[in-house]
């Protein structure tokens, strides 16, 4: 299935054509206010892949940032009303398709897909620690 399938208007179609600003409009609509390091941690997104999604949708008016309380450095993202406006009609058809396709999967199924994407999940972690710890071996 492509977006384009999924009848969207052409204005919203133009805004997540590309799927990393989907991602972050998806984010931002379920777990709002978080910041790019947040994003970066828990999705194994690049930085300069968020970070242009970001001034995409900053551009746009969909977002601003705001000051973390405990770093002033650290923004958080926070969707405009516009923004909130365009994850609502953009997001709810595909969350209702999710939730549909999750109902019609089986439980042993659905269990197994859990616990082998928190599989992945962990052994991505340990390798990105590993690399991690040998770059900070050889510096």
């Amino acid at each position: 299935m492509t977006l384009t399938s999924l009848h969207l208007d052409a204005e919203v179609f133009q805004i997540v054509k590309n799927y990393f600003t989907l991602q972050l409009f998806y984010i931002l609509y379920l777990e709002e206010p978080v910041t790019q390091k947040q994003i970066r941690e828990r999705y194994f997104i690049p930085k300069q892949t968020i970070n242009n999604a970001v001034i995409e949708l900053k551009n746009n008016g969909d977002i601003e940032m705001e000051s973390c309380e405990k770093d002033n450095r650290e923004k958080r993202m926070i969707l405009t009303k516009k923004g909130q406006q365009y994850s609502k009609k953009l997001l709810t058809p595909l969350i209702e398709m999710e939730t549909s396709i999750i109902d019609k999967i089986e439980e042993q199924y659905l269990d197994q897909f859990i616990y082998t994407i928190i599989s992945f999940g962990d052994h991505m972690e340990k390798m990105m620690s590993q690399k991690t710890d040998n770059q900070n071996q050889i510096l």
